[in-house]
């Protein structure tokens, strides 16, 4: 694998050497490359060097993923991906300062399902997972990507909209009827 720059005819490399960079068993994610304006071979030291540090960067490009996985498990609902509880109210702690610094207006609301314990007795859990992770995909849907949707826990949800007045009546008329419409997956 060569980058643009060594295709570059006008370049002046005159050695390049790469070892791919594969995460997560064969998948290439990117080329350690060395290149020089200098013709010049490696010796077989140097190799094992490029290669040890191919290994190091690979361990540090997994270790930013499990981080990236760590931190989506800590914020998320693994069931519906809205924001956990935590950080719903970090969420809403950090709206309600920005409203008293900015006179602005922060819309909170909690929305409580009925009924989703009897899905689960009538139709079995997985209906009851699939109503829960379709009203936050529902939820979601009808906000901004900057407001905030939470399960807050069970068959509780949440919203955070920093809003002017004018957005309010329009933001709730499309949150009242977002659980509408939720078809049983059987």
């Amino acid at each position: 694998i060569y980058s643009s720059f060594v295709k570059d005819p006008t370049a002046p490399v005159r050695f390049y050497a790469s070892v791919p960079l594969q995460v997560g068993g064969a998948v290439a994610v990117g080329t350690l490359c060395a290149f020089d304006t200098v013709p010049r071979e490696l010796s077989p030291r140097q190799v094992a060097r490029l290669e040890d540090i191919a290994e190091l960067a690979k361990a540090h490009l997994e270790l930013v993923r499990l981080a990236g996985d760590l931190g989506r498990a800590a914020t998320l609902d693994p069931l519906t991906g809205a924001v956990n509880r935590v950080i719903f109210h970090d969420r809403l702690a950090q709206a309600l300062a920005r409203q008293r610094r900015r006179t602005s207006m922060t819309l909170a609301a909690v929305i409580d399902l009925d009924d989703v314990k009897a899905l689960n007795d009538v139709h079995g859990h997985e209906c009851g997972d699939a109503a829960l992770k379709w009203t936050a995909d529902r939820l979601k849907g009808c906000l901004r990507t900057e407001d905030t949707v939470g399960r807050l826990g069970g068959d509780e949800f949440g919203i955070v909209a920093e809003i002017d007045a004018d957005g309010i009546g329009a933001l709730l008329r499309r949150v009242r009827g977002a659980p509408d419409g939720f078809e049983p997956p059987f």
